[in-house]
């Protein structure tokens, strides 16, 4: 449910930055081998370690899904899309409201939007961690409805918290439209068959 535009500016950064990949490493756990690579942030420099899925994980993962979309100076890597008058969460963004990047210096007033954003985001994890439910008690003002393929029901972390259902129809048409075009690019001429099998990878 990420804004389609940041995620794309997002690829862009991410493909231009060198270096961000670094060694591969592969970990036992007692569930058998997780393969990965330790990998630089973009935005602090900070060495982590990111890992290929979680294996032995089997669908349905769950009924209760949420969209991120609140922006504020938390949002480090929405940021970057301020320059080209996008002020839109990002991928990533949420980390900066669940945990203190003191390497950041993110200031956070309890007065603030910001901060009623952090118990928010930090109240429906623990809750969804302990009890199975994001807002068992209904304190977070939203009940988390169901997810289905009919309804598409999630949660939308804005400046408020609301329920909401279906996807967005902007984002929808984007990658609609993207998909479409390079069909007809596909079409129109074989010798490009070799350059669009790359995107084909991905479809």
């Amino acid at each position: 449910m990420m804004p389609t535009t940041v995620f794309l500016i997002q690829i862009l950064i991410f493909c231009s930055v060198p270096g961000i990949f670094s060694e591969d490493i592969t970990v036992e756990i007692a569930q058998g081998k997780l393969s990965g690579a330790q990998q630089t942030a973009i935005v602090t420099g900070t060495p982590f370690y990111s890992f290929k899925g979680i294996p032995y994980a089997k669908p349905p993962v769950g009924e209760l899904r949420f969209k991120f979309s609140y922006f504020s100076s938390r949002n480090q890597y929405g940021q970057a899309g301020v320059k080209y008058g996008l002020s839109l969460a990002s991928h990533f963004d949420i980390e900066n409201y669940l945990f203190d990047p003191k390497s950041l210096n993110l200031p956070l007033e309890a007065s603030s939007e910001e901060y009623t954003m952090v118990q928010n985001i930090t109240t429906a994890i623990t809750n969804f961690a302990k009890y199975g439910e994001p807002s068992p008690d209904g304190s977070l003002g939203v009940n988390w409805p169901k997810f289905t393929t009919k309804s598409l029901a999630y949660v939308n972390f804005g400046t408020t918290l609301e329920s909401s259902k279906g996807a967005d129809e902007k984002d929808m048409k984007f990658w609609q439209g993207l998909y479409d075009h390079v069909k007809k690019i596909k079409a129109l001429s074989s010798g490009w068959r070799s350059v669009l099998s790359f995107f084909d990878r991905f479809w």
